[in-house]
Protein backbone atom coordinates (compact mmCIF):
# COMPACT_ATOMS: atom_id res chain seq x y z
CA UNK A 1 0.00 0.00 0.00
CA UNK A 2 1.69 3.17 -0.56
CA UNK A 3 2.38 5.61 1.93
CA UNK A 4 -0.03 8.43 2.81
CA UNK A 5 -3.05 6.35 0.69
CA UNK A 6 -5.82 4.66 2.80
CA UNK A 7 -8.17 2.10 1.80
CA UNK A 8 -11.23 3.41 2.71
CA UNK A 9 -15.29 3.29 1.15
CA UNK A 10 -16.42 6.49 -0.79
CA UNK A 11 -19.74 7.19 -2.19
CA UNK A 12 -22.03 9.57 -4.26
CA UNK A 13 -23.96 10.47 -7.15
CA UNK A 14 -21.47 8.27 -9.99
CA UNK A 15 -20.79 4.75 -7.72
CA UNK A 16 -19.86 3.74 -4.61
CA UNK A 17 -17.72 1.12 -3.02
CA UNK A 18 -13.94 1.01 -1.71
CA UNK A 19 -11.01 2.97 -3.45
CA UNK A 20 -8.02 4.46 -2.83
CA UNK A 21 -7.95 7.89 -1.11
CA UNK A 22 -5.29 10.13 0.73
CA UNK A 23 -7.58 10.50 4.36
CA UNK A 24 -8.98 13.82 3.75
CA UNK A 25 -9.29 15.07 0.10
CA UNK A 26 -11.25 13.07 -2.90
CA UNK A 27 -8.85 14.52 -5.09
CA UNK A 28 -6.98 11.41 -5.95
CA UNK A 29 -9.71 8.63 -5.18
CA UNK A 30 -10.38 5.88 -7.20
CA UNK A 31 -14.25 4.25 -7.53
CA UNK A 32 -15.72 1.58 -9.59
CA UNK A 33 -17.35 2.27 -12.70
CA UNK A 34 -21.51 2.46 -11.77
CA UNK A 35 -23.06 -0.80 -13.22
CA UNK A 36 -24.74 -1.15 -16.35
CA UNK A 37 -27.69 1.17 -17.26
CA UNK A 38 -31.23 -1.33 -17.86
CA UNK A 39 -33.41 -0.61 -20.63
CA UNK A 40 -36.58 1.62 -19.49
CA UNK A 41 -39.11 -0.74 -18.50
CA UNK A 42 -43.30 -0.38 -18.21
CA UNK A 43 -44.39 -1.25 -14.41
CA UNK A 44 -48.35 -0.76 -13.11
CA UNK A 45 -49.07 2.43 -12.62
CA UNK A 46 -50.79 3.84 -9.70
CA UNK A 47 -51.90 7.04 -10.81
CA UNK A 48 -53.03 9.84 -9.57
CA UNK A 49 -54.63 13.13 -9.97
CA UNK A 50 -54.11 16.46 -7.85
CA UNK A 51 -55.25 19.41 -7.92
CA UNK A 52 -53.47 22.56 -8.65
CA UNK A 53 -55.57 25.02 -6.49
CA UNK A 54 -58.03 24.70 -4.42
CA UNK A 55 -60.26 24.63 -7.52
CA UNK A 56 -61.86 21.82 -9.72
CA UNK A 57 -63.94 19.68 -7.47
CA UNK A 58 -67.50 20.74 -7.71
CA UNK A 59 -69.62 21.49 -4.74
CA UNK A 60 -73.44 20.05 -4.87
CA UNK A 61 -75.71 22.48 -3.25
CA UNK A 62 -79.41 21.45 -2.70
CA UNK A 63 -82.54 24.29 -2.77
CA UNK A 64 -85.00 24.09 0.20
CA UNK A 65 -87.40 22.88 -2.17
CA UNK A 66 -85.26 20.08 -3.70
CA UNK A 67 -84.15 18.77 -0.46
CA UNK A 68 -87.55 18.16 0.87
CA UNK A 69 -88.93 16.51 -2.22
CA UNK A 70 -86.10 14.00 -2.27
CA UNK A 71 -87.05 13.28 1.87
CA UNK A 72 -90.09 13.08 1.25
CA UNK A 73 -90.00 10.88 -1.97
CA UNK A 74 -87.61 8.39 0.15
CA UNK A 75 -90.15 8.37 3.00
CA UNK A 76 -92.58 7.00 0.25
CA UNK A 77 -90.59 4.79 -1.49
CA UNK A 78 -90.42 1.74 0.86
CA UNK A 79 -88.36 -0.70 -0.22
CA UNK A 80 -88.47 0.10 -4.01
CA UNK A 81 -86.09 2.19 -6.06
CA UNK A 82 -88.30 5.59 -7.08
CA UNK A 83 -85.86 7.41 -9.68
CA UNK A 84 -86.69 11.41 -10.76
CA UNK A 85 -84.76 14.17 -12.76
CA UNK A 86 -84.54 17.57 -11.74
CA UNK A 87 -83.22 21.23 -12.60
CA UNK A 88 -79.33 22.25 -12.13
CA UNK A 89 -77.78 26.05 -11.80
CA UNK A 90 -74.35 26.69 -12.05
CA UNK A 91 -73.46 29.24 -9.25
CA UNK A 92 -71.18 32.34 -10.09
CA UNK A 93 -68.78 30.78 -7.74
CA UNK A 94 -68.32 27.88 -10.28
CA UNK A 95 -69.95 25.51 -7.98
CA UNK A 96 -74.01 23.78 -8.92
CA UNK A 97 -77.39 24.06 -7.43
CA UNK A 98 -80.04 21.09 -7.39
CA UNK A 99 -82.89 23.52 -7.82
CA UNK A 100 -86.47 21.50 -8.50
CA UNK A 101 -86.85 17.46 -9.13
CA UNK A 102 -89.32 16.10 -10.87
CA UNK A 103 -91.56 12.52 -10.39
CA UNK A 104 -92.50 10.68 -13.84
CA UNK A 105 -94.42 7.45 -14.31
CA UNK A 106 -92.31 4.61 -13.68
CA UNK A 107 -91.79 1.31 -13.16
CA UNK A 108 -90.61 -0.03 -10.03
CA UNK A 109 -88.89 -2.73 -7.79
CA UNK A 110 -86.28 -3.23 -5.43
CA UNK A 111 -83.89 -3.38 -8.13
CA UNK A 112 -84.68 -1.27 -11.01
CA UNK A 113 -86.71 1.81 -12.44
CA UNK A 114 -87.67 3.03 -15.56
CA UNK A 115 -89.40 6.18 -16.33
CA UNK A 116 -92.32 6.09 -18.79
CA UNK A 117 -91.10 7.71 -22.13
CA UNK A 118 -94.70 9.46 -22.54
CA UNK A 119 -94.74 10.68 -19.26
CA UNK A 120 -91.07 12.60 -19.70
CA UNK A 121 -92.31 13.50 -23.24
CA UNK A 122 -95.46 15.21 -21.92
CA UNK A 123 -93.85 16.97 -18.91
CA UNK A 124 -91.46 19.12 -21.54
CA UNK A 125 -94.41 19.67 -24.00
CA UNK A 126 -96.77 21.04 -20.42
CA UNK A 127 -94.18 22.66 -19.42
CA UNK A 128 -93.62 24.58 -22.64
CA UNK A 129 -97.20 25.57 -23.28
CA UNK A 130 -97.55 26.94 -19.75
CA UNK A 131 -94.56 29.34 -20.36
CA UNK A 132 -91.93 29.22 -23.25
CA UNK A 133 -90.29 30.32 -20.93
CA UNK A 134 -89.80 27.26 -19.17
CA UNK A 135 -87.17 25.94 -22.23
CA UNK A 136 -84.31 27.18 -20.15
CA UNK A 137 -85.03 25.19 -17.45
CA UNK A 138 -85.60 22.27 -19.23
CA UNK A 139 -82.59 22.68 -20.67
CA UNK A 140 -80.87 22.75 -17.54
CA UNK A 141 -82.31 18.93 -16.13
CA UNK A 142 -79.03 17.55 -15.62
CA UNK A 143 -79.64 15.44 -12.59
CA UNK A 144 -81.05 12.03 -11.86
CA UNK A 145 -81.48 10.75 -8.81
CA UNK A 146 -83.07 7.81 -7.65
CA UNK A 147 -83.18 5.62 -4.19
CA UNK A 148 -81.53 2.64 -3.24
CA UNK A 149 -83.45 0.17 -0.41
CA UNK A 150 -80.28 -0.86 1.07
CA UNK A 151 -78.38 1.71 2.88
CA UNK A 152 -75.71 1.08 0.01
CA UNK A 153 -75.13 4.20 -2.30
CA UNK A 154 -72.31 2.86 -4.46
CA UNK A 155 -73.51 2.68 -8.07
CA UNK A 156 -74.34 -0.67 -9.41
CA UNK A 157 -73.15 -1.57 -13.40
CA UNK A 158 -76.16 -0.57 -14.89
CA UNK A 159 -76.09 2.42 -13.35
CA UNK A 160 -72.75 3.36 -14.42
CA UNK A 161 -73.65 2.43 -17.86
CA UNK A 162 -76.82 4.50 -18.06
CA UNK A 163 -74.28 7.75 -17.91
CA UNK A 164 -73.40 7.12 -21.16
CA UNK A 165 -77.23 7.88 -21.91
CA UNK A 166 -76.30 11.67 -20.81
CA UNK A 167 -73.00 11.98 -21.98
CA UNK A 168 -73.73 14.16 -25.02
CA UNK A 169 -74.39 17.25 -22.39
CA UNK A 170 -71.37 19.52 -21.04
CA UNK A 171 -72.01 17.65 -17.93
CA UNK A 172 -74.05 14.93 -15.62
CA UNK A 173 -75.11 14.62 -11.76
CA UNK A 174 -75.76 11.38 -10.19
CA UNK A 175 -77.38 11.24 -6.96
CA UNK A 176 -77.92 7.79 -5.20
CA UNK A 177 -80.15 7.82 -1.72
CA UNK A 178 -80.81 5.58 0.58
CA UNK A 179 -83.63 5.16 3.17
CA UNK A 180 -80.57 5.49 5.92
CA UNK A 181 -79.88 8.96 5.50
CA UNK A 182 -76.89 8.10 3.48
CA UNK A 183 -76.12 9.98 -0.36
CA UNK A 184 -73.43 10.09 -2.72
CA UNK A 185 -73.05 12.14 -5.60
CA UNK A 186 -71.13 11.74 -8.75
CA UNK A 187 -70.05 14.49 -11.00
CA UNK A 188 -69.35 13.84 -14.86
CA UNK A 189 -67.89 16.12 -16.35
CA UNK A 190 -68.19 15.21 -19.74
CA UNK A 191 -66.37 17.76 -21.42
CA UNK A 192 -63.20 17.28 -20.05
CA UNK A 193 -63.56 13.52 -19.63
CA UNK A 194 -63.37 13.51 -15.59
CA UNK A 195 -65.46 11.83 -13.16
CA UNK A 196 -65.36 13.08 -9.49
CA UNK A 197 -67.29 10.72 -7.05
CA UNK A 198 -68.89 11.28 -3.71
CA UNK A 199 -68.62 15.07 -3.88
CA UNK A 200 -68.95 17.27 -1.32
CA UNK A 201 -72.66 18.70 -0.92
CA UNK A 202 -74.76 21.12 1.17
CA UNK A 203 -78.05 22.15 1.74
CA UNK A 204 -78.62 25.81 0.27
CA UNK A 205 -80.49 27.12 3.68
CA UNK A 206 -82.37 25.60 6.82
CA UNK A 207 -85.26 23.41 6.34
CA UNK A 208 -88.52 23.19 7.82
CA UNK A 209 -90.97 20.41 7.31
CA UNK A 210 -93.66 20.93 5.12
CA UNK A 211 -96.76 18.19 6.12
CA UNK A 212 -98.86 19.29 3.27
CA UNK A 213 -95.76 19.15 0.77
CA UNK A 214 -95.21 15.65 1.75
CA UNK A 215 -98.81 14.82 1.47
CA UNK A 216 -98.68 15.89 -2.50
CA UNK A 217 -95.78 14.07 -3.05
CA UNK A 218 -97.60 10.61 -1.59
CA UNK A 219 -100.20 11.63 -4.01
CA UNK A 220 -98.10 11.71 -7.20
CA UNK A 221 -96.00 8.72 -6.66
CA UNK A 222 -99.15 6.94 -5.62
CA UNK A 223 -100.55 8.11 -9.47
CA UNK A 224 -97.53 7.84 -11.52
CA UNK A 225 -95.33 4.74 -9.96
CA UNK A 226 -96.15 0.99 -10.72
CA UNK A 227 -94.53 -1.51 -8.61
CA UNK A 228 -93.00 -4.80 -10.02
CA UNK A 229 -91.39 -6.11 -13.05
CA UNK A 230 -88.22 -5.19 -14.62
CA UNK A 231 -88.29 -3.22 -18.05
CA UNK A 232 -85.92 -3.19 -21.12
CA UNK A 233 -83.34 -0.60 -21.54
CA UNK A 234 -83.85 1.66 -24.45
CA UNK A 235 -81.30 2.86 -27.02
CA UNK A 236 -78.90 5.73 -25.95
CA UNK A 237 -79.69 8.54 -28.06
CA UNK A 238 -79.18 12.38 -27.96
CA UNK A 239 -82.65 13.01 -27.28
CA UNK A 240 -82.70 11.03 -24.29
CA UNK A 241 -85.83 12.61 -22.52
CA UNK A 242 -87.74 10.82 -25.30
CA UNK A 243 -86.83 7.72 -24.23
CA UNK A 244 -85.13 7.28 -20.58
CA UNK A 245 -84.74 4.74 -18.58
CA UNK A 246 -82.64 4.85 -15.31
CA UNK A 247 -80.49 2.35 -13.68
CA UNK A 248 -80.82 -0.60 -11.41
CA UNK A 249 -79.00 -1.76 -8.26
Amino acid sequence: MSKGKKYRYLSGDYGDGWGWGDGGSLGSAYTWAPEPVKPLTPHVAETKVERLGTSGVPTIFISMEAYQDMNYILGESGRDEIGWLGSVKETEHGDYLIEKVFLFKQSVSGAHCEFDQNSVSQFYTEMLKADPANRDMLNRILFWGHAHPSSWVGPSGQDEHQMDLFSHNKYFIRGIFSRQGNCEFTFFDYERKLKFIDCPWQIQIDVAEDGERRKEIAKEIKKKVTYGGFGTWPKREKDWWKNPTTGDS
